[in-house]
């Protein structure tokens, strides 16, 4: 497939990642710098030898998704050393039905990766990851390993409908300013369905980062367990409700709601023994992680949510209703832990129901089931549910979720997963 890859305007205001001014960010080294911007030449100083570091995110991989399409951000190697540097990788999928268009400043969809202390001047402290597709793009110069500089132009490319883009991000040791502390970076891109971008949407994932000096060793507090975890298959995916469901008749007024029982699917699901726990209801999420175009049989996902930086990633606080902003600044992660779960696709009138929470040895079992109106809206969406557990006393792995959709159907899956679309 030939991707088409397009100038698309100059001197404007580009909303993708942009290198800034570069001259003084990535110019040449320093004395005693080594190896140069992010390079790999040898140093002049044969005597010298660079500090290895570890990078850490708190959650990695780092996933946001929206109409046109999702991206994802992962952390494949925390180690930064001499001959080996630190990954990030970023994956840009369309999940649209037609082609997606994606811009930023070259090279597209995401420009030049450039990280900002969280306390320092940013003009000074810049640091800049390195990607070969810098070498690629004839709106960035590069001079080995090393951007010097790059122009003021929007660049887009063209993905087709399912289509991924993935792109390497490297940071060695001897990148100028890279030294032990917090850094921040926003990795994303603008959408158009059409590309003429008159009309488009942002998609971005905030990246807060640590530099600690040294490297952790594999049993050390990297912060970055997330990485190497396996996710855990739930068998079997699909089973039938092990407690009687006895659909109603239909009523002859459709419109008369006493005489339809919308929980029936639920209605005889136990409600013990459960953990103390406290569904909220009309919270929206910022971060979704279903795709439309794999929606064939449903899809399902779980995420648990152990702490205030990730329930910032997830939930967008100043832009919901004061009630549930502050239910949600109130939670003692010391104390509860949250568990938000996705599923799609369909009528908008669907809505989720939680029986009980059952503390099991590796986390929590959320068991619940789909309201079933007898008149539903005609929209086609996804729905989620926000859900406050108390925290069993054991480490918590993930959460699982037993979800009854039908009277001869239940769904299993769970927050190691990621998206589950049963066969």
């Amino acid at each position: 497939m030939k991707r088409r890859t397009l100038v698309t305007g100059a001197g404007g205001t580009l909303l993708g990642v942009l290198a800034g001014c570069l001259g003084d960010q990535i110019g040449e080294p320093e004395e005693g710098a080594g190896n140069g911007a992010n390079g790999d030449d040898e140093s002049d100083d044969d005597g010298g030898s660079e500090l290895a570091y570890t990078l850490i995110l708190e959650d990695s991989p780092l996933r946001k998704t929206n109409e046109l399409c999702s991206l994802e951000v992962e952390l494949l190697d925390p180690h930064i050393e001499a001959d080996s540097p630190g990954v990030l990788e970023a994956t840009l999928t369309n999940v649209h039905v037609e082609s997606v268009f994606a811009q930023s400043g070259g090279p597209a969809p995401f420009g030049i990766l450039q990280a900002t202390p969280t306390d320092g001047d940013e003009e000074e402290s810049t640091l800049t990851f390195w990607s070969d597709a810098y070498e690629e793009s004839s709106v960035v110069g590069t001079d080995g390993k090393r951007v010097e500089g790059a122009d003021s132009i929007a660049v887009s490319v063209e993905l087709e409908s399912r289509e991924s883009l993935t792109r390497t991000y490297e940071l060695y040791p001897s990148a100028p300013n890279l030294e032990a502390g917090d850094f921040e970076v926003t990795l994303g891109t603008t959408l158009s369905d059409d590309g003429t971008f008159d009309t488009s949407e942002y998609l971005a994932v905030d990246i807060p980062m640590t530099i600690e000096a040294g490297i952790e060793s594999p049993d050390g507090e990297s912060g970055t367990d997330d990485v190497d975890r396996d996710p855990i298959s739930e068998v079997p995916r699909v089973d039938e409700p092990p407690y009687e469901i006895e659909r109603p008749e239909p009523p002859d007024d459709p419109a008369d709601e006493d005489a339809w029982n919308d929980h029936y699917l639920g209605e005889s699901m136990p409600e013990e023994p459960s953990l103390p726990f406290e569904h909220l209801s009309s919270v929206p999420i910022d971060d979704r992680t279903l795709s439309r175009m794999e929606a064939e049989n449903g899809q399902y996902a779980a995420r648990l949510i152990e702490n205030e930086a990730e329930r910032d990633r997830v939930f967008d606080l100043e832009a919901m209703d004061r009630g549930s902003r502050d239910r949600l600044d109130r939670i003692d992660f010391d104390q509860s832990c949250l568990v938000v779960v996705e599923s799609g696709f369909g009528s908008g009138s669907v809505n989720h129901v939680w029986r009980r929470v059952e503390a099991v040895p590796d986390g929590v079992h959320l068991h619940g089931y789909y309201t079933d109106p007898n008149l539903r809206t005609s929209d086609h969406t996804s729905r989620h549910s926000v859900v406050i557990v108390d925290r069993p006393d054991i480490d918590l792995e993930l959460a699982r979720v037993s979800l009854t959709v039908g009277t001869d159907r239940r769904v299993h899956f769970n927050s190691t997963e990621g998206p589950v679309s049963p066969e």
